[in-house]
Parts: C-alpha cells; structure tokens; sequence
C-alpha cells in the first residue's frame, strides 16, 4: 500500500504559513529533541505514541543537530532495520 508518511515537525514555515499554529510548531521542535536526547525510556515512548512514530532517522544531521543525542536508548526501545555508514533507521518495536 503506498501512503504518505507524515513527520513530527515538518516543514515549520509551511505549518506556521498555512495553518497559524506557532505554539504548536515549537512544541513539536522540543517533543523531536526530547525524542533525540531524553534519557528516559517513558518518555521516549510516550513521544512514540503519542506522535504514532513508526520510524526514527539517525545521520549526520541528527548527530550534529543534538549534541547528547541517545542512539543508544532508540535501539534499546526500537528494533535497527537500516545501517549503512553513518545512517541508522529504527522501526518501532510490535
């Protein structure tokens, strides 16, 4: 089945042009960061559930983006389905 697959934050000036929901806009910029660096296995699944993630992205530009990025706690809560070099893609546990 092909369907479009949505991101947490996508594209903030679309959302904020569009839409006029900048309260939520930077919600979701925090709740992405949370997602990347929390410490925390509730929250980190909370996150998931609460945005229906199905899958998380790790490259360079997450590595940069956050600074104490926890790759380890997303591949102890999600199963690895992609690693090549520097990129690592994670599906959400069943």
């Amino acid at each position: 089945t092909n369907y479009v697959r949505q991101t947490v934050s996508g594209w903030p000036t679309h959302v904020w042009k569009w839409r006029d929901v900048v309260k939520e806009i930077y919600k979701r910029k925090d709740d992405v960061a949370k997602l990347y660096t929390t410490k925390s296995d509730t929250e980190f699944n909370d996150l998931i559930s609460l945005y229906k993630i199905e899958y998380v992205f790790v490259g360079n530009k997450e590595r940069e983006t956050y600074d104490s990025l926890n790759e380890a706690l997303i591949g102890k809560n999600m199963t690895k389905i992609y690693d090549q070099e520097n990129t690592r893609i994670y599906q959400k546990k069943n």
